[in-house]
């Protein structure tokens, strides 16, 4: 949240100092959930409300104090962004213009965080997810509900989380030395993060999974 326009979270909304809106605590961050690209009705958060897809996601952000919007109707913009701490990105199906890719570069390198999901459609998330070294494989080697099998919960991330149950998720190839893996299945990448200018990068290969925090 910057409104004196200065490029800098302002003070008052960063309690901790490390340049992000803080969450969790008034006031809360703004986290955008883009529907513009025909998102699949997983990542609908007003249709779909599992208790594995975004629609549950919404309600427990709201239930720890977060704010959260869906942008259904608008292309991604620096005007747009700007209002925003995380933008969500989960399966989109429709392509995204060269306007939009430098837009959401942009936003992370001057401090945003982005999180990619998807799993079977890989192409036009690709447009998004190659800009920071990741190539979505959109085929799948987990059938069923299944537990990733290698799991780092050392990180700042993945803290707290003690397994990651996956759903028919697919995979990515990493070609970027800087992002760091964070879970595996038989051998190919599933979980990573990115810090990448002053933002960060999440990137999940399926929209829908479980999370279990150690007891």
């Amino acid at each position: 949240i910057d409104n004196d326009g200065d490029g800098l979270i302002d003070e008052d909304f960063d309690l901790d100092g490390d340049g992000f809106t803080t969450c969790g605590v008034e006031p809360s961050c703004g986290i955008l959930m883009d529907l513009f690209h025909e998102e699949d009705t997983w990542s609908d958060p007003y249709d779909y409300t599992s208790d594995h897809a975004w629609g549950f996601a919404a309600d427990l952000l709201e239930d720890n104090g977060w704010s959260w919007s869906a942008n259904e109707t608008t292309a991604i913009s620096d005007t747009l962004l700007s209002a925003h701490d995380v933008l969500v990105i989960a399966e989109p199906l429709t392509s995204f213009s060269s306007d939009e890719i430098a837009a959401i570069v942009d936003y992370v390198d001057g401090g945003g965080g982005l999180l990619l999901a998807t799993d079977f459609n890989d192409t036009y998330m690709d447009q998004v997810a190659s800009q920071f070294g990741v190539d979505f494989q959109g085929y799948s080697n987990l059938l069923g509900w299944v537990a990733i099998d290698d799991w780092d919960d050392t990180h700042a991330v993945s803290d707290g989380i003690d397994s990651v149950f996956w759903a028919y998720g697919s995979s990515f190839d990493v070609s970027n030395t800087d992002v760091e893996v964070l879970g595996t299945y038989a051998g190919d990448d599933v979980y990573a993060v990115l810090e990448y200018g002053a933002g960060r990068v999440v990137f999940s290969a399926e929209d829908a999974e479980a999370w279990y925090a150690a007891a």
